[in-house]
């Protein structure tokens, strides 16, 4: 819950989560982000071993989310619009296993978790969707 904790979750927001909105429109990347709110934290809720469960809290359940189906949707669809460079997969997958090492303190890694597998597979059934469309 720290201010850096903030502003990063919110500046990723703002990098993916504009460039879902000019694709596809503030009514789906809201929805996006609801249905990704509500799973990722039900994963952290359900899946977590601590008795302070409930004190959790942020976006990043939902940046890996988004990220995820930038990532693949570009992937699997080109003409989506929608791309992550290499260098930030890369930086976004190393940040996730650096989570799970426990050297940064508590971390929401089941919504990490949710979220990243949530959004990959949005993003391959959406590119399926799209690319057998045209």
């Amino acid at each position: 819950f720290g201010v850096m904790h903030i502003v990063f979750n919110m500046m990723w927001l703002f990098q993916i989560g504009s460039m879902i909105e000019a694709v596809h429109g503030s009514g789906r990347f809201l929805l996006m982000v609801a249905v990704l709110a509500v799973l990722t934290n039900l994963a952290e809720y359900s899946l977590h071993s601590h008795f302070w469960v409930w004190k959790f809290g942020g976006m990043s359940g939902v940046n890996y989310g988004l990220f995820g189906y930038v990532w693949i949707r570009g992937k699997f669809d080109p003409a989506s619009l929608l791309h992550i460079d290499k260098t930030s997969v890369i930086m976004a997958i190393a940040w996730f296993f650096l989570c799970y090492t426990s050297l940064l303190g508590p971390i929401a890694n089941y919504a990490h978790a949710a979220g990243l597998v949530v959004g990959m597979a949005w993003g391959w059934i959406s590119a399926q969707i799209a690319v057998r469309s045209e």
